[in-house]
């Protein structure tokens, strides 16, 4: 298999397409390409867009009469293709298998009235998370195929058009279609909305089973047998250009069957609720977790000691202004709290720290309260939060507690702030010296080996290029830096340990510890999405204690694509 890079490789895609074969990959980079009719007749082909993309190659294809002509067991993704005079995309001779996904067809066949999104797809094919806008006659036109998560807008005839048997339509949307909106024969469409269709919104033969939701006040609902349907305003957020659902969407948890699609079109796992969403988009209710200082309108918390005087209650206040240096609102002459100040560290995470006099084995209370977000209204605030940790220092120290403001903590330890890197947070047998020793290496250039992918130039590194480092010493630091342009996959996670291990390994051979280790993840917002990497470092020092040093936000601060 041969992978051929557009433009480093070739300068057009067609170019690219006639110097690959059977299995190869032509991968584009972000840019428009004013080409069309693109052909190549060899099985298996993947036309993709370039993994380092942050938006999609856009083929321009007016002028010519179709955007993409795919053979037999072609794999296309990741593009854009506007303005051709017939099909975005259709077979090469005939209906061909295919498996077409994540792409974005804009006005094909719109200027002639012809011709539309997709054709000339063979039974075995599969339509994933495609929108169609604007096509001159059907959306998607095909055999007997599966087509999933798909969006067909304002096409000009039906919008998904499946004749033959054994054809699948789940979780799709089409609106405003001048003629039938889903037309499917002798196969299934569960989970799809129709709306705003001059004619039927779903429109069958014998032996079709619908299991979907429609809104068609222009013609009829149903033709053909259906089970489980309901005419209905589908209430998007906008109709006509937003077709996310409102909170009220009778859509929502609609559909019982296991159909097996199990993201949306935007990526968003299903179900998010009781059941499954019908259309294109999972609903996704408002994220209420507190994310950002300046979501915290007011916040009050009370540190409680149980020994040295025990009971002692010292009240602590914050508010947006303030909340990144809390001062103690009132305190009792006998308080056995000495400082104390509190900020946030981490997505949910606030830091209470102190000083206390209390003998090992006391326990140590927080309690969070009066918690009023600035969310618009659309969350309940998350209400008290209980924390209780035991101390494990003698009298007088610095500790730390830190816990979520929705309902219980999670780490117990020190917190390093710096201003590279946000919030390193500190556990075990970590002192913040060593923790700035391990940030500066982490942080610091080390120069790329030969073969290394250079973020700059996209390209493995030759002689020839400037591949960093410090001129005194090109061993010194990580190799991170090569992680700012690749998105976030399991090839990352995998590069980042070996990065970071090979930077901190000095710690072990000067003796200043006994073994390190790195581990990293994905950081994930809650719809499951991954939009960061946290790195964790664990230390063993030559005494043999442990410790560990993790940091949220490195992807951030590496300045990564998610």
């Amino acid at each position: 298999m041969t992978v051929l890079v557009v433009p480093d490789d070739h300068a057009t895609i067609q170019g690219a397409l006639d110097l690959s074969g059977a299995s190869d990959e032509v991968w584009v980079r972000s840019n428009t390409y004013a080409e069309g009719d693109l052909q190549k007749l060899s099985t298996g082909i993947v036309l993709r867009g370039h993994p380092d993309n942050l938006t999609k190659p856009v083929i321009n294809a007016s002028g010519f009469t179709n955007g993409v002509l795919f053979y037999t067991d072609w794999i296309v993704k990741e593009l854009e293709i506007r303005s051709s005079d017939s099909w975005g995309m259709t077979g090469l001779g005939s209906d061909r298998v295919a498996y077409i996904s994540d792409m974005y067809l804009l006005q094909t066949g719109y200027w002639t009235s012809a011709g539309g999104g997709i054709k000339a797809l063979k039974a075995g094919s599969t339509v994933d998370s495609v929108h169609v806008h604007l096509p001159g006659a059907q959306g998607i036109y095909g055999a007997s195929a599966t087509v999933t998560n798909c969006l067909v807008t304002y096409p000009r005839l039906t919008g998904i058009a499946l004749t033959a048997a054994a054809s699948r339509a789940y979780y799709c949307t089409v609106y405003g279609s001048s003629s039938h909106g889903i037309t499917v024969a002798a196969g299934q469409a569960r989970g799809c909305v129709v709306s705003q269709s001059t004619l039927d919104s779903f429109h069958a033969t014998t032996g079709t089973t619908y299991d979907s939701t429609s809104y068609s006040p222009g013609g009829s609902d149903f033709t053909g047998a259906n089970t489980d349907c309901q005419v209905d305003d589908p209430l998007f957020v906008a109709a006509g250009t937003d077709y996310h659902l409102q909170a009220a969407s009778p859509c929502i948890d609609y559909v019982s069957t296991d159909v097996g699609v199990y993201v949306d079109l935007d990526g968003v796992a299903r179900p998010q609720g009781a059941a499954y969403d019908a259309g294109a988009y999972e609903y996704v209710s408002p994220d209420c977790g507190i994310s950002d200082v300046d979501q915290v309108d007011s916040l009050s918390a009370t540190v409680t000691f149980a020994a040295s005087p025990a009971g002692t209650q010292v009240p602590l206040e914050a508010s947006a202004e303030t909340a990144s240096n809390w001062g103690v609102a009132s305190s009792p002459a006998d308080a056995a709290l000495v400082v104390v100040k509190a900020s946030m560290v981490s997505s949910l995470v606030y830091t209470v720290e102190y000083n206390h006099r209390t003998t090992p084995g006391a326990t140590i209370t927080v309690d969070s309260s009066a918690i009023d977000t600035d969310d618009g209204g659309l969350c309940d605030d998350p209400g008290t939060g209980t924390y209780t940790a035991t101390s494990d220092a003698e009298s007088p120290t610095a500790d730390a507690i830190e816990w979520p403001l929705e309902y219980a903590a999670s780490v117990v330890g020190e917190v390093l702030s710096d201003s590279d890197l946000h919030a390193g947070l500190l556990i075990g047998n970590v002192t913040p010296k060593l923790a700035q020793i391990v940030l500066n290496l982490l942080l610091s250039d080390r120069s790329a080996q030969l073969g290394d992918v250079l973020p700059s130039t996209g390209k493995p590194a030759t002689v020839a290029d400037d591949r960093g480092g410090w001129w005194a010493d090109p061993t010194f630091g990580s190799r991170l830096w090569l992680l700012k342009r690749p998105k976030l996959g399991d090839d990352t996670l995998a590069r980042s340990v070996t990065y970071a291990d090979e930077a901190l390994a000095v710690l072990v051979t000067n003796g200043i510890l006994g073994s390190v280790a790195s581990s990293s993840d994905y950081v994930t917002d809650r719809r499951g999405k991954r939009i960061g990497l946290a790195l964790t470092i664990d230390v063993t020092q030559p005494d043999g204690s442990t410790g560990s040093i993790r940091y949220d936000d490195l992807w951030q601060q590496l300045g990564g694509a998610a």
